[in-house]
């Protein structure tokens, strides 16, 4: 008990260690500044209005130190820097503590500490709706027994699991990818592809590919949400890459029914910015249209 009680105070220590070490994830000035650009300066962000409380987030991280008033902690970071959306110390803390990466701009009620098993890796500008459930492992159908007696270690049965753990079987979610309310992902499904969609209800027995509308139970393929030539061409442009606050010259091919032009004007303007592009990659999402 004594050793246990040493451990526990050591990983606070430790944590309290890094926090105290964290810069402000707060730049209030060009931050906002960028964002209150979009429309005109008539959008204004709530992270404009709350990024002034730089004391009140560094005192929140040093309270998730402590575990059992982190996902308080945590809320409450998420609305003093804007919320999800905004919220740079949220991502931070998420991946410290529970192991998920979640890109910029990705929201959802799934993103709340402890929703998710450990090395879900979410990309950028994702849409999670509401009552999402992420499952990284089976009951082993081939074993003599179905009860987890005799595969989870955590019951005190057997020394070490028998079958694989959630972080060896990581869910993928890539960028700005749509997944309904009520969906449930099985370990079945490891990979989510950019600009995918996935129904309410949905129940995800395998992986679903770039641009891809499916739906049911199990979900099946209904739709690609636009033709080859404009998929390509935004899987090339690598456009989740950039700030918000950099696509404002384009925004206008994304406020409509886009197609093949508008996708390679937005390639164009990317490729302007600089932004790496990995062909490989673009390539290897190409393949799975």
């Amino acid at each position: 008990m004594a050793q246990m009680t040493a451990r526990a105070a050591l990983d606070a220590k430790l944590d309290l260690t890094f926090w105290l070490n964290q810069p402000p994830s707060c730049d209030e000035e060009s931050e906002s500044t960028k964002v209150s650009q979009i429309n005109g300066g008539r959008m204004t962000s709530p992270y404009r209005v709350k990024a002034g409380n730089r004391f009140l987030v560094h005192c929140a991280r040093l309270i998730a130190t402590i575990s059992r008033l982190r996902g308080a902690a945590i809320e409450l970071i998420c609305y003093l820097e804007g919320g999800q959306v905004w919220s740079q110390s949220f991502r931070q803390l998420i991946k410290f503590y529970y192991g998920i990466e979640i890109g910029a701009y990705s929201y959802g009620p799934c993103l709340k500490p402890g929703r998710l098993p450990a090395g879900t890796r979410i990309g950028n500008y994702c849409s999670l709706g509401p009552n999402i459930q992420v499952f990284r492992r089976n009951h082993p159908l081939h074993f003599a027994s179905l009860h987890p007696f005799f595969f989870n270690s955590r019951l005190g049965v057997v020394e070490r699991d028998s079958i694989e753990l959630e972080q060896q079987n990581p869910l993928n979610i890539m960028h700005d990818v749509w997944i309904g309310a009520d969906t449930i992902i099985t370990p079945g499904c490891h990979y989510i592809g950019i600009g995918a969609v996935v129904a309410a209800g949905a129940v995800l027995t395998k992986d679903v590919s770039a641009y891809t509308v499916v739906g049911g139970n199990p979900a099946k393929f209904i739709k690609k949400r636009f033709t080859e030539e404009v998929c390509s061409e935004l899987l090339r442009s690598c456009w989740w890459k950039c700030e918000l606050s950099e696509l404002l010259p384009v925004m206008p091919f994304f406020l409509k029914v886009i197609d093949i032009e508008d996708a390679r004007r937005i390639r164009e303007y990317v490729s302007s910015l600089g932004k790496t592009r990995d062909e490989l990659f673009a390539e290897q999402e190409a393949r799975r249209l």
